[in-house]
């Protein structure tokens, strides 16, 4: 399978800070702009009463930051239920104490009030003309070391490499748009943009890798939200994150996609209602634990023409990114104090799962750290300690894995990799020359946690 085209800085840029902001134009909202929330330096993160700990600093920063962490804001109120800050969002929100201490998103979600209750709103159309579209990749794509852990969008392929053809992209329903943000290499005269909208007032859609935004939503992207600052290669970005309270209509042009330097954009959904299991919910503080597929969202007509485009044939159709297994070796896996979203923690991560093109093989998708990133696919086997499916791998004996193809670059796994589960939260992974033959002995493991 072809590798998919990944931008490491534009990636960072915006999934980072991708979430759920504001409200439509008829709903009262406290906006401070010009806040760089994510970027403050540790000296700035310090405890100040009106703020949330170490998360926030003020009320209206607190606002903004809460939009795309909620989980971690409700976990910080949920042990400081005397905070202020906790206290004044829960009343603003118009929820009860008990309503937000017990993560009811329908009534104390951050940043959004007044939007319509879910109930049977629908996508009816196709981000881009269908013709136009190569394919499209399931959730729960590798990619390492960006994607180590299986990805929470979909990629609309517009070619198998680039350069490709732009193409339109509109707006797929009538929506809310709450967020823009951009990404403006000065030194190379490249942009890239990422949008996120509402469908009501639990479910989000967002789009990123938007090459070109259409005029008018180019001039809503104000100065006071923008900072620029310098790339690792020495040169230098303008990095702009706009909350908005805009409906926007089915149909209405966005900009456009694909052209010279990527084939392919994202298209990702989450639902404040659903809520999954992973083996140690700490680790995701953001809104994976809501991801949810895009394509379900459309209505029956369009949504069966999309599903013709992915190519996977085992359900779901649509991928999945959660695949932990408690108690087994199956799922994410992490190096340290690593947390799921953070660009920093990407290279700690490690992954045992099913390949997301075809969930019989299995896949492990290694960030860095013991070895050098890559991920592998094989055939998993049900007996034996080599190669064994993952979900049947438990505590006590070490398994060794070898062979398999490197998906996109060609080649197995160089020599072979030793695990063994000392617990259920537990692992020791090596890297070590030759093929699973003889004893297994570790010389100098490394320990992932869940």
């Amino acid at each position: 399978m072809k590798k998919l085209l990944v931008i490491l800085p534009v990636v960072i840029l915006i999934l980072f800070l991708s979430g759920c902001t504001s409200q439509p134009s008829d709903i009262q909202y406290e906006k401070t702009e010009g806040i760089d929330v994510e970027h403050r330096t540790e000296n700035e993160r310090i405890d100040i009463e009106e703020g949330l700990g170490n998360l926030c600093t003020s009320q209206e920063e607190c606002f903004i930051f809460c939009q795309g962490n909620r989980v971690q804001c409700e976990a910080y109120c949920s042990q400081n239920p005397e905070n202020e800050l906790c206290i004044s969002m829960r009343s603003f929100f118009g929820g009860s104490e008990a309503d937000f201490n017990q993560s009811s998103p329908s009534k104390a979600q951050f940043g959004v009030s007044g939007l319509p209750e879910c109930a049977s709103h629908k996508l009816t159309v196709s981000p881009v003309e269908q013709n136009k579209i190569y394919e499209i990749v399931p959730l729960g794509n590798l990619n390492p070391p960006d994607h180590t852990l299986p990805t929470e969008h979909m990629y609309f392929w517009l070619g198998e490499e680039p350069p490709v053809s732009s193409v339109d992209i509109k707006v797929p329903g009538d929506l809310y748009l709450i967020r823009i943000q951009s990404t403006s290499y000065l030194d190379k005269g490249r942009e890239d943009y990422g949008m996120t909208f509402a469908i009501c007032k639990d479910i989000y859609i967002y789009f990123l890798h938007i090459q070109e935004l259409a005029p008018e939503f180019k001039a809503l992207i104000s100065d006071k939200d923008c900072r620029t600052s310098e790339t690792h290669e020495g040169g230098s970005y303008r990095y702009c994150n706009t909350q908005l309270n805009r409906k926007v209509d089915v149909g209405t042009l966005l900009g456009k996609v694909g052209g010279s330097y990527t084939h392919s954009f994202d298209f990702g959904a989450y639902d404040y209602r659903i809520k999954h299991e992973f083996a140690n919910p700490e680790r995701y503080t953001s809104k994976t634990p809501n991801v949810i597929c895009p394509l379900d969202l459309y209505e029956d007509a369009t949504k069966s023409k999309l599903f013709s485009e992915v190519k996977r044939t085992v359900e779901p159709k649509c991928g999945t990114n959660v695949q932990d297994v408690k108690g087994t070796l199956q799922g994410n896996w992490f190096y340290g104090d690593a947390t799921a979203e953070s660009p920093e923690d990407w290279y700690k991560h490690l992954a045992f799962v099913q390949y997301n093109f075809d969930p019989k093989q299995s896949a492990i998708s290694v960030g860095g750290v013991f070895m050098e990133s890559g991920y592998w696919t094989f055939t998993p086997q049900h007996s034996g300690n080599i190669n064994r499916a993952f979900s049947e791998v438990t505590s006590g004996s070490i398994y060794c894995y070898s062979g398999g193809s490197e998906d996109g670059r060609g080649g197995p796994i160089p020599g072979k990799i030793i695990v063994q589960l000392t617990s259920e939260k537990e692992l020791k992974i090596e890297q070590q020359g030759g093929s699973c033959s003889g004893a297994y002995t570790f010389k100098s493991p490394t320990i992932y946690k869940r």
